[in-house]
């Protein structure tokens, strides 16, 4: 990770949490000042803020320098087994595993992961 992304992360953080002091003062004034200006500043703010937070959540994961496994299953009819992912070993990785079933006939299996140390690859 790059020390940019390092002050990036951490200015988004910081300027959440000022904006949200931020809303926490102009409600406390709204409440006993009812000013449209007030009003207007803190409808801003909580913008501002929910934009920052969107942001934030909508970055990428922080780059762990482990293997990245990704696999997506579409099955119309299942009447035995499907596996998402087998592991074997035990190798460091993020896994995601997407699964879409249609109809699943009675004896079906479904699994997503599956790791299995004793097997050898």
């Amino acid at each position: 990770m790059t020390t940019k992304r390092k002050i990036s992360h951490g200015s988004a953080a910081a300027a959440s949490v000022v904006l949200g002091a931020v809303v926490g003062l102009l409600t406390n004034v709204i409440t006993d000042d009812r000013n449209v200006w007030i009003a207007a500043a803190l409808g801003a703010a909580v913008v501002l803020m929910a934009a920052i937070e969107v942001r934030r959540a909508m970055r990428p994961a922080e780059d762990t320098g482990r293997e990245q496994i990704s696999i997506v299953q579409r099955v119309r009819r299942l009447s035995g087994k499907v596996i998402g992912v087998r592991r074997t070993g035990m190798k460091d990785a993020d896994v995601r595993v997407r699964q879409r079933l249609g109809q699943v006939e009675k004896d079906a299996e479904v699994v997503g992961y599956e790791q299995r140390s004793e097997d050898k690859p």
